[in-house]
């Protein structure tokens, strides 16, 4: 099935530190001049996507959108630590329960025994 509207290669045509390029072809930025770009995924109504690619994102607002995906990203690995932490704590138990069955059982034996 062939698609009804043409594919411009670039979004935004302005080169500047703060414009992030679109490259229509990917959902993601194009690589611009200046170095590392933010990703900023595209939007479905196209309006907004227009919006976000000719939006100039000032340093401190790139800043504060790496500071949150770092907080996410540690929010996550907290959380798997803390499974892995729970988790090792019932395999303890489970080892004590069945090492307290076995002596339980050894016990009943001897006393069966004499």
């Amino acid at each position: 099935m062939r698609r009804r509207t043409p594919l411009p290669s670039l979004r935004s045509r302005q080169h500047s530190d703060s414009v992030i390029i679109y490259s229509a072809e990917r959902n993601r930025p194009a690589e611009a001049p200046g170095g590392h770009r933010p990703h900023i995924k595209r939007r479905k109504s196209p309006v907004i996507a227009r919006e976000a690619s000719e939006a100039r994102i000032s340093p401190a607002m790139t800043k504060q959108l790496n500071v949150e995906e770092g907080e996410r990203e540690g929010r996550q690995r907290r959380w798997k630590e803390m499974c892995e932490k729970r988790a090792r704590i019932l395999m303890v138990k489970r080892e004590k329960a069945k090492k307290s069955d076995t002596h339980r059982k050894e016990l009943e034996l001897r006393k069966g025994g004499k």
